[in-house]
């Protein structure tokens, strides 16, 4: 019996082996990866990446092979068909643009080894303007848009410009890149970042920048190529023979230009906003610089700094403004939570102000899959993975949270002419 009951045993433990399978595919940025392609990393995030493959939802932690500076863990796993975990990465920004590496998934048993996919860092293009900043176009007639920025070389137009691509790069270099565009139709867009990505990886996350440049592409506003009549000839002279006098010309037609259109003052955000979820939870941003806890199975907690909300206006035309306006943030209550005084904007000019806060730091907690469950039953129970704001006193300073609806109206005392149409983008909520 019991020489029938062993090879049994071994059996079940081969089948039951995740480290005998391969990682089937590799999603990161949107994008799918073989195992032997490398996974682009973005140095300064947190990189979230999703790994399929028989049984590598048995995997219990991860390590890297060669990657100063790269730090990860599990957050996320689903058996069965399809089997899959999640896993976010956090590479720091001392790791070098270029480097290569591999991850590897590690089993409680691993009777052939361990799991692993190739991975390879980059700094992210960093966009901070595109030059003209706003300009009315038309159709079939190019223009060369200037981007300034870091880490540009390998910048490359989408298809968010036009559907035939008639966007390309004319030069690259670290800081500058020069792009030209054939507009293909009359439309209005602004360009952000969502326009470019990195060759060769085409990871649109690798692409960073806080930037817009209005753009409205017109028809041709020339007018007419003539309307005159040419008069006749003169009359030659008789026969005493005359001299005819000289033709008359018919004028140049003239061109016209279309009066720049009016101001366009458009509310504006960014930054972040601490607004915990379910059960406290917040953005896994906040907890990515922890330091690992005393022993797997406790939770990593610290004091981190919420990153600053910006709040404004953003002049969407070619057109100045010349005349002082207000705008204002309030609360879903109507509560006036700031009030500015913008005296005049450049054509394609903002100004933004940061929301003032008591304060700026709160404390936090980071579960994964290893954590013990009494800690997770405070924060949603078993299923609870990611980064929570902690639980603390009602009284503690640090136990704060931002509204849960915020407008921004622009113009609030409508002193800016914007013409037809143009107020509609003065209000945003959120």
């Amino acid at each position: 019996m019991v020489r029938r009951i062993l090879p049994l045993c071994v059996l079940a433990v081969l089948l039951a082996c995740p480290a005998l399978a391969i990682v089937d595919k590799v999603q990161a940025c949107g994008k799918d990866f073989t195992s032997t392609a490398r996974v682009p990393l973005i140095i300064g995030r947190t990189n979230t990446i999703k790994v399929f493959g028989a049984f590598v939802d048995t995997a219990n932690r991860i390590e890297d092979a060669g990657l100063p500076g790269v730090r990860g863990s599990i957050t996320a796993r689903s058996g069965g068909t399809g089997s899959n975990i999640t896993i976010e990465i956090r590479v720091a920004d001392s790791a070098r643009d270029g480097d290569e590496g591999e991850i590897r998934l590690r089993y409680p048993i691993e009777l052939a080894g361990f799991d692993k996919f190739k991975v390879k860092l980059f700094a992210p293009a960093k966009i901070t303007s595109v030059t003209p900043a706003s300009a009315v176009l038309v159709v079939g007639r190019e223009i060369v848009f200037t981007i300034r920025g870091n880490n540009l070389t390998r910048l490359t137009p989408t298809t968010a410009w036009d559907s035939r691509g008639n966007a390309r790069m004319i030069s690259t270099s670290a800081t500058e890149a020069r792009l030209r565009f054939v507009p293909e139709r009359v439309r209005e867009f602004n360009i952000t970042k969502s326009f470019f990505d990195t060759a060769p990886e085409f990871c649109f996350a690798m692409v960073e920048g806080n930037f817009e440049a209005a753009i409205t592409v017109r028809a041709d506003s020339s007018v007419g190529s003539g309307g005159g009549t040419a008069p006749p000839p003169p009359a030659t002279g008789g026969a005493g023979g005359g001299t005819a006098p000289a033709p008359t010309r018919t004028p140049a037609p003239t061109r016209t230009t279309a009066p720049p259109p009016p101001p366009d003052l458009v509310a504006t955000k960014s930054g972040s906003l601490l607004r915990p979820g379910p059960n406290r939870q917040i953005d896994s941003s906040l907890c990515t610089n922890l330091p690992a806890p005393p022993r797997p199975d406790q939770a990593a907690t610290g004091t981190v700094t919420v990153p600053p909300f910006r709040w404004g206006v953003i002049n969407s035309s070619n057109t100045a403004v010349n005349t002082a306006f207000t705008v204002r943030l309030e609360a879903a209550t109507g509560q006036v939570v700031a009030t500015e005084t913008v005296n005049s904007l450049t054509a394609g000019g903002n100004q933004t102000f940061e929301m003032r806060r008591a304060t700026s730091q709160t404390k936090v907690i980071r579960i994964d899959a290893l954590t013990n469950a009494n800690t997770k039953a405070q924060y949603g129970g078993a299923s609870a993975i990611g980064c929570f704001q902690l639980i603390m006193d009602a009284s503690d300073p640090l136990n704060w949270k931002d509204p849960a609806s915020l407008k921004i109206k622009v113009d609030t005392g409508n002193t800016v002419n914007e013409g037809p149409g143009g107020e509609i983008n003065n209000e945003i909520s959120f």
